[in-house]
């Protein structure tokens, strides 16, 4: 095999390397909206958010909740995540170790949505309906979002 064939040869093994990285990076991002809204549905979507519960922990100990329904508040605590972009992390699940808030979001038909996040902003998602693989990843958000609504709310 000449030099020339294996430089070729090389190149292409590297190009193929370097576009599944590009690839997995790619898939390795997503936004709460593909996630939870287009999952279950908004007041524009195929189906209404029914409640949403708001409570908060520390150290696994419950402090307190409050439930939400009427639609206002509802779109609110929506708008509070609507434009938040994900990246799926590999961290270990820091998120149960100190103060963390979870937010369970209950379509009027569908699976119920839990989402667990802490200050740090680091967010776990799941559903109660084993519908998609993409539920149980640790995700970071990028940009942060603002706890002040949320944090109101338990007020």
């Amino acid at each position: 095999m000449s030099k020339r064939s294996q430089m070729i040869i090389l190149s292409i093994v590297a190009l193929l390397i370097l576009s599944g990285l590009i690839i997995s990076e790619v898939n390795s991002r997503t936004s709460f909206k593909e996630l939870v809204i287009d999952q279950i549905g908004d007041s524009h979507g195929s189906q209404e958010i029914f409640s949403i519960s708001i409570s908060e922990w520390d150290d696994n100990s419950f402090k307190k909740s409050t439930e939400i329904t009427d639609l206002e508040t509802i779109n609110k605590v929506m708008n509070v995540f609507e434009d938040l972009k994900l990246k799926r992390t590999n961290s270990e699940n820091p998120i149960f170790q100190d103060e963390y808030y979870r937010v369970t979001i209950q379509p009027d038909n569908g699976p119920t949505l839990s989402v667990v996040f802490a200050d740090d902003k680091i967010m776990n998602i799941s559903s109660s309906f084993n519908s998609k693989k993409k539920h149980y990843w640790t995700y970071e958000a990028v940009g942060g979002f603002d706890l002040s609504t949320i944090q109101e709310l338990l007020k």
